[in-house]
């Protein structure tokens, strides 16, 4: 399970070098903007080497004390390669989110 993590960090960000990932155990966490968002998981859904089926859930986490307020993770799920992981964004209070339910509908 190692590999295929590294194998799909390294991927990533040869693919989309402003990326910032971190591992721990056997989860890997991508750190993105929020202007990135929609091209980001367009491109982890339809590309062959990670296409990532299922949206599995959306939640989100207020740090009051911290400029970006709030920092809201997307868990996504690759059943063809039995990879998940995990896209983190943080943002100011007031800052609106573009919507992920043209992609997957579970996010609505």
């Amino acid at each position: 399970m190692q590999t295929e993590f590294k194998t799909l960090s390294n991927y990533v960000k040869k693919r989309v070098p402003s990326i910032l990932s971190s591992r721990t155990n056997s989860e890997i966490t991508f750190y993105i903007s929020s202007q990135d968002l929609i091209k980001f998981v367009t491109f982890m859904k339809r590309h062959t080497t990670t296409k990532v089926e299922q949206l599995i859930d959306i939640t989100a986490v207020d740090f009051p004390q911290r400029k970006m307020r709030f920092e809201v993770l997307y868990q996504f799920l690759s059943v063809i390669y039995n990879t998940r992981f995990t896209v983190s964004i943080s943002i100011k209070e007031g800052i609106r989110l573009d919507s992920l339910t043209s992609l997957y509908s579970s996010a609505g």
